[in-house]
């Protein structure tokens, strides 16, 4: 015969249960989206816990990946969904709906944690999440509670924290960071993969600091703003009188690839020749049927037109070659239009 339940004790409700009884339960709930809706449920008996409390975030984070048995919190991490192992994934991650406590909480653990034999994280492809993904709901503020904390080193894993936070361009949390990192940063690498982040204000703040040198190996973070198609970066670092394109081999032809924003920049700041290695940047537009590139250049008179126009006719880029043949400086009547090959 079933026993009947133990009735509640009169008056008292699931309000009267003690916080850690509380947050005992909540280390049941599963790491996802549906948290906030927990947490909104009862702004008094919930929300504290969920939305506030740093220390439980970890803990529920921690005991989830002990729960799964993974070898590794990487594994966790994409199995889980919290971030996608590739970009082009269609279901919406996990961690951009955690509550802010829990991102706080789980970033302060993966900025120190080892990569499980992995390549260097910084210079992941596919292998794990990229770095611009771990996006922060308020980077300055998570940066700050962090570095509060006893446990939290800033310094860890090669000062990913500060390097992570250039990728996303995060300058609050930069700023916050090389305050407590002056003497262990590699300044030079932090503006390098500033010169990736397409924020003005974070290479602005970069560049006021004494210990960094933007003409560092061969004006390296002018060459990565380039590559990485930005020409506002590009102009904030050719405004300052210790960059000289000229140093950087080939970055014409560099820019020729990368777009007309930054190949403009150059050819508006003037000190780098359109026409060095023997018109090299325009041989490249021609062969690539670049033509938007090749007008770009044709705007400089120190091109010149005619090396690119049997490169065109050769690879058969029509818009190219018309492009070229249509610039005063070249005569139809001394070449051969026949000579183009059809697509």
């Amino acid at each position: 015969m079933l026993r009947s339940p133990t009735p509640l004790i009169e008056g008292k409700t699931i309000y009267h249960l003690a916080t850690e009884t509380i947050q005992d339960i909540l280390l049941y709930l599963p790491l996802d989206e549906k948290l906030h809706e927990v947490g909104l449920s009862s702004k008094t008996l919930f929300a504290p816990t969920l939305f506030y409390t740093i220390d439980f975030a970890r803990k529920h984070f921690q005991t989830e990946v002990k729960r799964g048995e993974y070898e590794c919190i990487w594994d966790f991490l994409v199995s889980s969904n919290f971030q996608p192992r590739y970009p082009t994934s269609k279901v919406p991650p996990i961690w951009n709906r955690l509550p802010f406590s829990y991102q706080t909480a789980i970033y302060g653990i993966i900025l120190q944690l080892d990569d499980c034999g992995i390549p260097p994280l910084l210079h992941l492809s596919h292998q794990l999440p990229p770095v611009r993904s771990w996006r922060l709901q308020n980077p300055g503020r998570a940066i700050e509670i962090l570095l509060k904390e006893k446990n939290f080193n800033p310094a860890a894993r090669n000062n990913r924290a500060l390097y992570w936070s250039c990728i996303k361009g995060e300058t609050a949390a930069v700023k916050l960071l090389l305050e407590r990192l002056e003497n262990t940063v590699d300044y030079q690498e932090a503006l390098y993969h500033a010169c990736t982040s397409g924020s003005p204000d974070l290479l602005n703040l970069l560049l006021e600091n004494p210990h960094v040198d933007p003409s560092a190996d061969n004006c390296r973070a002018l060459l990565k703003a380039c590559e990485s198609s930005d020409a506002k970066l590009m102009t904030i670092l050719l405004e300052d009188e210790r960059v000289n394109p000229n140093c950087v081999d080939r970055i014409i032809s560099i820019a020729v690839t990368h777009g007309c924003d930054v190949l403009q920049t150059l050819l508006n700041d003037g000190r780098a020749d359109p026409a060095a290695q023997n018109n090299e940047g325009i041989r490249v537009a021609a062969k690539k049927n670049l033509f938007e590139e090749i007008e770009c250049l044709l705007s400089d008179p120190r091109v010149d037109p005619k090396v690119a126009l049997p490169i065109a006719a050769a690879h058969g880029n029509i818009d190219a070659f018309y492009t070229l043949m249509e610039d005063s400086r070249v005569n139809p009547a001394d070449f051969d239009q026949s000579n183009i090959v059809a697509h």
